[in-house]
């Protein structure tokens, strides 16, 4: 059996299963390092006291990992968790093999194994949430990187003469504009730069959920609707574009409570921007458990 976690900025996720997940818990994320080990150790601890042996640990993180050290680089708004030997951590408590992976690596393996990729052999994973990031399979070979952190797509520069700064620092990324922690940022953005929009909503304080709300109520918001579906559309395009997949399965919080308004537009916009016929659109069948069963077949792609 194994012991998997989904380890995200707002919540923890810890199972144990083998080929299906047997039991899970959920936990708020401490951001605190040493609040963070000591509640991963309670949960792993409860696991293996009541069900016994288990084979391996796999651990899925949102945010910069190094695969190969077993480090959590960076959590998305956890400021306090950085640069943290989890791998060494949890082996040193327990004597159990633990390996350490992206949480959208976990998820495309997920969707290839258990989801709605199971037949293809080329599939991009994209979760779109607090922020965006990506999982890629290519000829059934989980694309990597030299780290363990290929995948990195919000990164990706989809308007370079933008002046919206994206949480990382930089400019024009994908994630500064339909990240769901971006999205009430972007928004003013857009109303400031082209006087389009509910001005009220520039002296607002409000998140990406009371945006969408918004939109539904005042039916006012449809040229801001517009242009967040035209990023996605560029930003999947791009990847379209440069590996060539089958099918891409949107999962996060953003893109699964907003598909009604976002989703179809998302796909006709894509033709505009993909040099060849666009791959499979479709959303997630496994919600939240996604990265968790991803982490259940991770060991059949990442040999440690």
């Amino acid at each position: 059996m194994k012991i998997v976690a989904d380890i995200g900025s707002t919540n923890l996720r810890v199972a144990i299963g083998q080929d299906k997940i047997f039991e899970k818990i959920l936990r708020r994320t401490p951001d605190d390092s040493v609040k963070f080990i000591s509640e991963l150790r309670n949960a792993i601890s409860y696991f293996i006291e009541r069900y016994g042996r288990v084979e391996n640990i796999i651990l899925s993180m949102a945010g910069v990992v190094d695969m190969k050290k077993g480090m959590l680089i960076s959590v998305p708004n956890l400021s306090n968790i950085r640069n943290l030997a989890i791998k060494e951590e949890i082996e040193k408590t327990f004597g159990i093999p633990t390996l350490i992976i992206n949480d959208c690596n976990a998820a495309v393996i997920g969707e290839k194994e258990f989801g709605c990729a199971k037949r293809y052999r080329n599939i991009i994973y994209v979760t779109i949430s607090t922020g965006i990031g990506g999982g890629i399979i290519s000829n059934n070979e989980l694309i990597l990187g030299k780290s363990g952190s290929a995948g990195e797509i919000g990164h990706m520069v989809i308007d370079a003469s933008a002046k919206l700064r994206c949480s990382c620092g930089g400019y024009g990324h994908w994630e500064a504009f339909c990240g769901g922690n971006s999205i009430p940022r972007f928004v003013k953005y857009y109303i400031e730069l082209t006087k389009n929009g509910p001005r009220e909503l520039l002296s607002r304080n409000f998140d990406a959920k009371y945006f969408f709300k918004y939109a539904r109520e005042t039916g006012s918001c449809s040229a801001i609707i517009e242009e967040i579906c035209k990023y996605n559309s560029i930003g999947l395009a791009n990847l379209a574009n440069i590996f060539d997949p089958e099918i891409i399965v949107l999962g996060g919080s953003v893109i699964m409570s907003n598909a009604d308004l976002l989703l179809e537009k998302i796909i006709e916009n894509l033709e505009k921007y993909c040099l060849y016929k666009p791959p499979e659109i479709k959303l997630t069948t496994l919600g939240d458990d996604v990265g968790l069963y991803g982490c259940l077949a991770a060991l059949e792609y990442i040999k440690f």
